[in-house]
This record gives structure tokens, sequence and C-alpha cells, in this order.
């Protein structure tokens, strides 16, 4: 798999997030403070993570992703979380290793 190529946005990926594989560890550039939906991502396999991602740094796995915003929805009757919602919820499993829990 090694890079993705152009490099996305995180906007991009969750948008269409179900379209990565599970296996994808999604990385952001290291010198960025706040992560947002237009921060640009790297999403790399295992075997291409283990030589280190110069100028990134980890994020979060495609799977807890798809699983965050399974959680969110789940949580809500079902609701899809628009992309703002699916970055809070993201950000804050990152943040917290725990699910946003519902306001």
């Amino acid at each position: 798999m090694g890079m993705t190529e152009p490099i996305l946005t995180l906007g991009q990926v969750v948008g269409g997030i179900e379209g990565f594989s599970d296996g994808g560890i999604i990385f952001v550039p290291d010198d960025t403070g706040d992560v947002s939906l237009s921060s640009p991502v790297k999403i790399l396999d295992l075997d291409s993570t283990l030589a280190g991602v110069p100028g990134f740094r980890y994020f979060l796995e495609v799977e807890l992703v798809k699983d965050v915003l399974q959680v969110w929805s789940d949580w809500r009757d079902g609701q899809s979380p628009t992309l703002d919602e699916s970055l809070a919820a993201i950000i804050y499993y990152a943040a917290n290793d725990s699910y946003i829990p519902i306001a």
C-alpha cells in the first residue's frame, strides 16, 4: 500500500472512511497544533510505518475511526454525523482514548 498520493485532507479521509482499508494508519503533520478537516494526512499500512514517517505523527488507525463513527451513530439512534461532528468525535477519541459523550 505505502503512502497515498496525493496527500489527502483529514476531511476527505473522514468523509470517505469506508473506502479505506482497516489496516491503514492515519498520520498528521508534526508541526500542526490543532487537527482540522483541512489538515493534510498520510495513510500508511503497518509495514510502511515501521520505518517512520518523517514530518508526521501518528493520529489513529482507520479501523478505530470507523469504530468511533459507528459508536457515535449508535449512541444517537442511528443518526449520521456531519463532518464537523465526525471530526469532534475522532479528536476526542484520539485525546481521551474514549468515545465522545452525548451532549
